[in-house]
C-alpha cells in the first residue's frame, strides 16, 4: 500500500479506500476483507474495485466485473482467501487527494453515543472517520477532511503534526493525550497531518519496532506469548454495537479498541462478509491481553464467536477461528453457493477451501 500511495501522490490521487498498513498488498486487502476510515462512505477496499483478473484452477484467466458474465465470482471473491482462484490484477477506483488532512476529535463516554456519531459521518460531510476506545467511558471519534498546503500552514485548525519520524508519537498516543478534561460530546484540539502520515497512522508501531530491532538486535527479538493475546476483528451491525461491547467488556475487558464504520454498499456482498440485510455496520478490532480474567484462547474465542452470532455479526477472518465446519458452511455463510462457485470455476482440485485456511489449519496444528 505504501508503494501505491507514493506512486499516486505526484498526480494528487489516492485509492478511494486504503487499508492503512504499508506492507499490505492489494491482493491481501481483497482476499481478507479490508477497510479503513473512508469505509463509512465507500465500503471495503474491494467495494472500490472495478474488476478482478482471476486465474482459475485449470489455468484459464477471466476478467470479472459487476457488468459481465463473471459477475458471480466478482462479488463472491473478496474474503475467500484465494480459494476460488488466484487474483492476478485489480482495477481500483481513485479519487482526488490533497497533501494534508485536517483532523477533528470528539469524546464520548458511552458506546451507543459513539456508534451513533460514527454512523452519522455522511451527514457531516467528513472524508475520514473512525473511533478509538481507551476505556468503557473514554471513546474518541477521529474525523478528517482534505486540506491544501496553504490551509495546513495557516494554523486555522492547528499545527502540522508529524508521525513519520522515530521520536514522533504514534497516532494512538496523539489521540490519547487530548482526552484530559473533555466532556461528553466535547471537541478536542485538532491538527494537520500529511496525507501519507494519516493514511498509515496505525502503522507507526510496526515501523518503530522494525527500526528498533535493526539497532538492538536480539534485545527485542522476543514476542509476547500469543496464547495470551486476543486478536480479532468483529463486524457488528451498528444498532447492536453497544450491546456487543458490554458483553466484550464483561467477559474480557480489552483496551484500546478500534472502531471502523463500514457502509453496506448495496451490491451483492461477498459470501464471507456481513449479511446483506444487516445494514451498515462497525468493524471492531481487538488486539491485546484481556484483563477481566485469565484468558483461555479457545474457550474465550468460542464464547465471543457465539456472542457475535447472537448480535447478527460476522468476523473478519484475520486470526484464530473455531467454527465447526457444519456451522460455518451451513448456518453462518452460504456454503451451497460457495460450493457451486468452486465447481463452476474449477477450484475444487486446485485450491483449499476457505474453512481449511482459517479454521482447519488450527486443528491440524493441534
Amino acid at each position: 500500500m505504501e508503494q501505491l500511495v507514493r506512486t499516486l501522490a505526484p498526480y494528487s490521487l489516492r485509492p478511494a479506500v486504503l487499508p492503512g498498513l504499508r506492507e499490505m498488498t492489494v491482493g491481501g486487502a481483497i482476499a481478507g476483507l479490508s477497510g479503513d476510515s473512508t469505509s463509512f462512505a465507500k465500503g471495503f477496499f474491494h467495494d472500490a474495485c472495478l474488476n478482478f483478473e482471476v486465474v482459475l484452477g485449470d489455468g484459464s484467466v477471466v476478467m470479472a466485473s459487476n457488468e459481465n458474465q463473471f459477475s458471480d465470482i466478482f462479488h463472491a471473491y473478496p474474503g475467500t482467501f484465494g480459494s476460488l482462484g488466484i487474483l492476478a490484477a485489480a482495477t481500483i477506483r481513485l479519487v482526488r487527494a490533497e497533501p494534508y488532512v485536517a483532523m477533528r476529535y470528539c469524546h464520548f463516554d458511552d458506546p451507543s453515543d459513539l456508534s451513533e456519531y460514527l454512523m452519522g459521518g455522511k451527514s457531516r460531510g467528513v472524508t475520514f472517520l473512525e473511533g478509538i476506545g481507551f476505556a468503557p467511558n473514554s471513546l474518541v471519534a477521529c474525523e478528517g477532511i482534505p486540506a491544501t498546503s496553504a490551509q495546513a500552514t495557516s494554523g486555522t485548525v492547528g499545527e502540522i503534526q508529524r508521525l513519520d519520524r522515530f521520536l514522533d508519537p504514534s497516532f494512538k498516543k496523539l489521540v490519547a493525550g487530548k482526552r484530559g478534561g473533555m466532556s461528553e460530546g466535547g471537541e478536542m484540539p485538532g491538527e494537520f497531518l500529511s496525507l501519507e502520515d494519516y493514511l498509515f497512522r496505525h502503522d507507526k508501531r510496526v515501523s518503530r519496532t522494525r527500526k528498533l530491532r535493526s539497532v538492538l538486535g536480539s534485545l527485542l527479538a522476543r514476542t509476547p506469548d500469543q496464547s495470551k493475546i486476543l486478536l480479532q476483528a468483529f463486524m457488528v451491525p451498528a444498532p447492536n454495537v453497544a450491546s456487543f461491547m458490554r458483553n466484550l467488556e464483561q467477559r474480557l475487558s480489552i483496551w484500546p479498541l478500534w472502531f471502523c464504520p463500514v457502509s453496506n454498499c448495496g451490491r451483492p456482498p461477498p459470501i464471507f462478509s456481513i449479511p446483506e440485510k444487516a445494514g451498515d455496520f462497525i468493524a471492531i478490532a481487538v488486539a491485546g491481553a484481556p484483563t477481566a480474567k485469565v484468558f483461555d484462547m479457545e474457550e474465550d474465542n468460542r464464547a465471543m464467536e457465539r456472542e457475535l452470532l447472537l448480535h447478527n455479526g460476522r468476523k473478519v477472518h484475520l486470526s484464530t477461528a473455531f467454527y465447526p465446519m457444519e456451522l460455518f458452511y451451513g448456518q453462518i455463510y452460504d456454503g451451497n453457493l460457495y460450493a457451486d462457485l468452486r465447481e463452476k470455476y474449477r477450484a475444487e482440485e486446485a485450491f483449499p477451501h476457505v474453512w481449511e485456511k482459517i479454521v482447519g489449519l488450527l486443528e491440524e496444528d493441534e
